[in-house]
């Protein structure tokens, strides 16, 4: 079973919603508080307001910062003010931001180096999704499926920058006409279900554990709202493939100590790489090399490119984005007489059986080295706990 939550945003979605809709969940404000802290070096404050409305508790996060509202380089606010370990939650949060202002740059026809933003309005909005992501990490969700976005495309005086910033962040995802005559979208909620939700469309199947109201916005009509649920779904029904993006980076390099590229690539993987690999290759003259390729999400180039050029005797890097078609997959753990072992299931339809079952190796190194066993008896134990675990769930 996976922990999942499902997101109705059909009345509407903004990032100060989707927060105080996942505090609702157990999560407590003092708590997130103190994760984003951890990941953000500038002071602010995080409050979760209240509101009932037609008998139903609402929540909305207020963030309030010590900044002003002249216009700041946000690239530079950025980097400047997020933290530079590689945690889970600082990655994400590193992730997000570069695909916001890349979609920002789009729109204004700018560098994403030249983007600017008021000051206090950058920093509330890397709270908010610091905050968001930092909850997701501590209620373990794995999974997050949501309705499709509302889109309100029928405005008489034209669509605004603000509509277009929706637009371009809202590509990828599942996208219907608002039919509310007074919809309440926001470009950073958008961005943060184009960034975290895996499929879209209705409930599906849970074992419900707890559900929660969060404040789209307000409206002529009242308070749209957003409701989250929260709970377990089996691994196998989660949802079926899908085609991703991926940047491939590639650079021959024959004139470096190749004992420098195992440290590179650990490097590489810590920064958010999906990959890295060694290809031996001849160049012109006949000299051996050595082909690097790199494999990324789209906001890890840069700091990709940065890697390779200061850890290698590169002059020049290859880059390009292709389609990748990606199988759900998921983690178990699975109990056996040496010890627990992570397995790695995948599917080629939801709901079907599964076309891969592979245990995690430096599981079964670490357990195979302690029991001084060959680390092949490890591997078949786990595998063949795994069959039996997912035999059980799916009957």
């Amino acid at each position: 079973m996976l922990r999942a939550i499902h997101i109705d945003c059909s009345s509407g979605i903004s990032g100060r919603g989707l927060l105080g809709a996942m505090t609702g969940l157990g999560m407590k404000p003092e708590v997130l508080a103190a994760e984003i802290k951890n990941v953000l070096s500038f002071p602010f404050s995080l409050n979760i307001r209240p509101i009932v409305f037609k008998g139903v508790m609402l929540r909305r996060a207020e963030v309030f910062v010590e900044a002003g509202a002249e216009y700041v380089q946000a690239d530079s606010f950025i980097k400047h003010f997020i933290s530079s370990e590689k945690t889970p939650l600082n990655i994400a949060l590193q992730n997000f931001l570069t695909g916001l202002l890349k979609a920002r740059a789009k729109v204004s026809g700018l560098p994403r180096r030249q983007v600017l933003l008021p000051r206090s309005a950058l920093a509330k909005i890397m709270v908010i999704a610091a905050g968001f992501l930092a909850a997701k990490l501590q209620l373990g969700v794995s999974h997050i499926s949501a309705t499709p976005i509302p889109l309100g495309l029928d405005r008489q005086g034209g669509q605004t920058e603000t509509d277009l910033l929706i637009l371009e962040l809202a590509k990828g995802a599942a996208v219907k006409q608002n039919s509310r005559q007074h919809p309440v979208i926001t470009p950073l909620g958008v961005a943060l279900l184009t960034d975290q939700v895996d499929a879209y469309g209705t409930l599906p199947e849970m074992t419900l554990a707890e559900t929660a109201f969060g404040v789209a916005g307000c409206s002529k009509k009242g308070i749209n709202r957003i409701q989250v649920f929260y709970g377990a779904i089996p691994a196998h029904k989660t949802h079926e493939s899908c085609e991703k993006s991926i940047m491939v980076l590639e650079t021959a390099i024959d004139d470096m100590n190749p004992e420098y590229f195992p440290f590179l690539i650990e490097r590489l993987l810590k920064a958010g790489a999906a990959d890295c690999f060694l290809t031996p290759i001849y160049m012109k003259k006949g000299r051996p090399a050595h082909l690097l390729t790199v494999l990324c999400p789209g906001p890890v180039l840069d700091t990709a490119l940065n890697l390779i050029f200061t850890e290698t005797t590169t002059l020049g890097v290859r880059f390009r984005e292709e389609n990748r078609r990606i199988l759900p997959r998921y983690i178990i753990e699975v109990p056996t007489g040496f010890g627990p072992v992570k397995v790695k299931v995948s599917y080629l339809t939801a709901g079907g059986r599964p076309v891969n079952i592979a245990p995690e190796f430096e599981d079964c190194k670490r357990l195979a080295l302690k029991h001084n066993i060959p680390i092949h008896e490890i591997y078949d134990t786990a595998r063949q706990a795994a069959i039996t675990r997912l035999s059980r769930e799916t009957k």
